[in-house]
């Protein structure tokens, strides 16, 4: 590779940030459209092309594909997953146990997560026409009692939705 493309190249953990969100937008819109929908294809089509980048940029060294052989056999034809040499990260928890602030982590996922979001639902207008709504989920650990859980879902809720 040579120094241009060097400047240009995407981290492997932002490419993972990155495919893990539009991967959870996917699922969402497949939920409330259907799989044939032009949001759910678009999702999808997103989704792997984030992921034929992470490919390129660092196949072999830090990434691979290893054939699945049960979706494999599920659908009747060869399915290839991605596989990282090394972890990247671990899953993003947004607040801190038993609060209602933010962390650093959760506020830098969000600011590069609804961007992208935001592209692909209002990209074309036959994918735009098709939202009514868009829903906000979060869940809390399964510490502490219920009603506590639930007024902290109601709060971090109102943080994620107000900033």
């Amino acid at each position: 590779m040579d120094k241009i493309e060097h400047v240009f190249q995407t981290s492997v953990e932002q490419l993972v940030r990155e495919i893990v969100a539009v991967n959870h937008a996917w699922k969402a819109a497949r939920e409330l459209f259907g799989d044939d929908s032009p949001v759910s294809t678009s999702t999808r089509d997103l989704k792997t092309c984030l992921q034929v980048r992470l490919l390129r940029e660092h196949a072999p060294d830090q990434v691979y594909l290893v054939k699945d052989s049960v979706a494999s056999n599920e659908v009747g034809e060869e399915i290839y997953s991605l596989q990282l040499r090394n972890k990247v990260g671990d899953r993003l928890y947004a607040f801190a146990q038993g609060s209602t602030e933010l962390k650093p982590e959760g506020k830098d996922f969000l600011r590069r997560f609804i961007p992208v979001y935001s592209r692909v639902i209002f990209s074309k207008p036959e994918i735009e026409n098709e939202i009514s709504r868009v829903v906000i989920e979060g869940h809390t650990s399964s510490e502490g009692d219920d009603k506590t859980n639930m007024e902290l879902s109601v709060k971090n809720f109102k943080m994620v939705t107000t900033k």
